[in-house]
């Protein structure tokens, strides 16, 4: 190509710089880029749009040679060097620009646009407006399609429209539009108790899974089961968590190793489930992490949280420390605060103070407060008063120390009498400006 430029066509380039965009090749983009202009193939709109979304693919990738801005700023350039750009180059910046995080400069974009938005367009623009949550201007976009007959019968602007309208909370308007499409695929189904879920509507949530399995019109992915996974949690449904687990371990597409993250949420509502079954939730938890090993399931973070978790409540602390030892030395992930965290705690319920005291000092961290309200939890349960006021003083004076500890210690306080040192730790909570999140129960009927 670069012997014989003029040999070439726009197809030519057009493919060349997808291949670059494909295999992360900025620097040859740039080369094909400028054979282009040598070779007088420059103003080519075929070509021009390419390079817009060529330089817009490198404005995510983390790249020494192409930051994002830089990379943005090159497919701004190349749109602004165009004489007529067709609805599809404006598409191409504005879904570039909304790529790389620059939604409000992608929604003045399309405020300037001189040809008439497509559905692809529209579907860019709802994007954006989700993302900043600017509803209003959403229903503007929702307006003109309607009165355009841009988009109609589109299942990908209803879908945009929904995740909009779901993300705005706006739960009425997207249920009537969701009753009122004509096809709708998983995605709208996951939209739709996505969004149910994130305004706190479990109940409708729940109906909507249910409708989706009876009815049969699509069929559940990886975004459902994890969503309906979260509201088991929220409500305390474990009889529609263990459903939602029979009914992932019946789908054999789910056993691929790309699922990780599923078999983690599965994992994670476990851990999360009563007290009087901890001990078994946590042979589960264990039980089914062997079989994520046995089916190709690589182990994260979450999922040693969530293990490290349920053997903290199960009381299995051997295995909590095998599984921190695994962690470490065999899968090299570095534990994070919320791992010291469970390892304390699990030391702390199985009465082992003096070994929890020891794993603090031990750690290759200084312990935060989660760390710390941990080992206090631990001395309150087991009354070991002399150990609870050594750590209160710790406490105290560590930095970003949490709510939960520091309220932990005025109640053990208070527990003993001390209430003059409890009333000076609420004083310290009230100064700075930490205020208690009102509660929420829910009770399943069986």
């Amino acid at each position: 190509m670069y012997q014989k430029p003029t040999t070439h066509d726009h197809f030519s380039y057009t493919y060349s710089l997808k291949a670059c965009s494909i295999l992360h090749e900025f620097r040859k983009g740039c080369e094909i880029h400028a054979c282009s202009v040598k070779s007088g193939h420059g103003s080519d709109i075929f070509i021009q749009n390419s390079l817009i979304r060529f330089y817009s693919d490198f404005g995510d990738k983390d790249s020494a040679i192409a930051s994002s801005c830089f990379s943005t700023n090159l497919a701004r350039r190349a749109f602004d060097d165009m004489s007529s750009p067709n609805i599809v180059s404006w598409t191409t910046i504005i879904q570039g620009l909304v790529k790389n995080g620059y939604e409000e400069e992608a929604l003045e974009v399309f405020r300037s646009i001189d040809c008439s938005p497509n559905s692809m367009t529209l579907v860019t623009v709802l994007s954006a407006c989700s993302l900043l949550r600017a509803v209003n201007l959403g229903k503007s976009v929702h307006g003109y399609s309607i009165r355009n007959s841009v988009g109609d019968d589109n299942i990908w602007v209803d879908n945009a429209l929904l995740n909009l309208y779901s993300e705005c909370m706006c739960t009425v308007t997207a249920r009537n539009l969701f009753e009122s499409m004509r096809s709708r695929d998983v995605i709208s189904w996951t939209t739709m108790i996505s969004g149910y879920a994130k305004a706190m509507f479990y109940e409708d949530a729940i109906s909507y899974f249910h409708m989706m399995i009876q009815e049969g019109e699509t069929t559940p992915n990886d975004a459902t089961l994890i969503t309906i996974l979260s509201v088991c949690v929220s409500v305390g449904s474990s009889s529609l968590g263990q459903w939602v687990h029979s009914y992932m371990e019946g789908r054999h597409d789910l056993m691929m190793g790309g699922y990780s993250h599923l078999w983690n949420a599965l994992l994670d509502m476990y851990v999360k489930f009563g007290n009087m079954e901890m001990a078994i939730k946590g042979k589960q938890a264990m039980q089914l992490f062997s079989f994520m090993l046995i089916n190709g399931f690589r182990p994260d973070s979450v999922t040693f949280l969530s293990l490290l978790s349920a053997c903290s409540h199960g009381g299995f602390v051997k295995e909590g420390f095998s599984f921190l030892k695994a962690m470490k030395n065999i899968y090299k992930i570095i534990p994070d605060m919320q791992h010291y965290a469970c390892i304390v705690d699990m030391y702390g319920r199985a009465g082992l103070l003096y070994e929890a005291e020891a794993f603090v000092r031990e750690m290759p961290v200084a312990p935060n407060g989660s760390v710390l309200s941990a080992l206090l939890n631990a001395y309150k349960i087991h009354g070991d008063r002399e150990m609870c006021d050594r750590l209160g003083q710790i406490i105290i004076t560590t930095e970003g120390a949490s709510l939960g500890s520091l309220r932990a210690l005025a109640n053990i306080y208070a527990s003993v009498n001390r209430w003059s040192d409890a009333k000076n730790v609420e004083d310290m909570i009230k100064c700075i400006g930490v205020k208690k999140t009102p509660g929420c129960s829910w009770v399943e009927v069986h």
